[in-house]
């Protein structure tokens, strides 16, 4: 694309879809008002189509988080425990949750670490230490596929708040990793898109520690992030207007 400049000065223009959808746009050096439509020979159709799309998928974006971020009741097949006094304690316990992509990862994960064992004893037997040395790369793949798969079928995963810190466990097995904030560097609480899968957006319940962001709940989906987010406020609603 070729860039458009303004007719007065000469200065390239920064397009927005905005400026696209009513046609006109201002200079940011002089303030002049430039017709778009004037300039349609240099701003193709491909280009302008492409900035109508940028435009409806922001919007979308932004209409589907909002809607994420609505206040939510429990869901009735919630199997989370949860505790909430208000400024006092909150405690939620999230279990493993079933999901058939799991079952894929698993089998996957099996394959994998199946090779990379018949690979790497075919290598030791054999002496093969090039062989070895290059299968580490793949071996450490093996492990994380592992954990992953792990987590997924046996993580619990514990938010708690309380004496002036919040906290978020996570447990497999006799595994344990946690980490701790002070009740004064908890901002807000968010749900964002965490990743897309084939044009599907996931979604994920996010803290923002510090202007940091810490993911909460990877186990939860669905309402019950809305549900936890709902919660969360209003446990921090009365240390946020100074009354604890």
């Amino acid at each position: 694309m070729k860039g458009i400049q303004c007719g007065n000065c000469g200065a390239p223009l920064k397009l927005t879809p905005a400026d696209v959808e009513k046609g006109f746009a201002t200079c940011g050096y002089c303030g002049s008002a430039v017709d778009l439509g004037l300039a349609a020979p240099v701003l193709d159709e491909n280009t302008k189509r492409g900035l109508r799309l940028l435009s409806f998928a922001q919007k979308a974006v932004g209409a589907e988080t909002a809607d994420w971020n609505e206040p939510a009741a429990r869901p009735a097949d919630s199997r989370i425990e949860l505790t909430n006094e208000p400024g006092i304690r909150f405690e939620a316990n999230i279990p493993p949750r079933f999901r058939l992509g799991n079952v894929f990862l698993l089998v996957f994960t099996l394959f994998w670490c199946g090779f990379m064992l018949f690979w790497n004893g075919i290598a030791l037997v054999g002496g093969q230490w090039i062989m070895l040395g290059f299968g580490v790369i793949h071996d450490a793949v093996a492990v994380w596929l592992f954990s992953l798969t792990t987590w997924n079928f046996l993580g619990h995963e514990t938010i708690r708040a309380e004496m002036g810190w919040f906290v978020r466990r996570k447990r497999v097995l006799f595994f344990t990793t946690e980490k701790k904030f002070a009740w004064n560097k908890v901002e807000d609480f968010r749900i964002e898109v965490a990743s897309r899968t084939n044009n599907n957006a996931n979604y994920g319940l996010y803290a923002m520690v510090a202007s940091k962001r810490r993911r909460l709940a990877s186990q939860a989906a669905g309402d019950e992030l809305r549900w936890l987010r709902t919660e969360l406020k209003s446990f921090f609603e009365p240390i946020i207007q100074g009354q604890f």
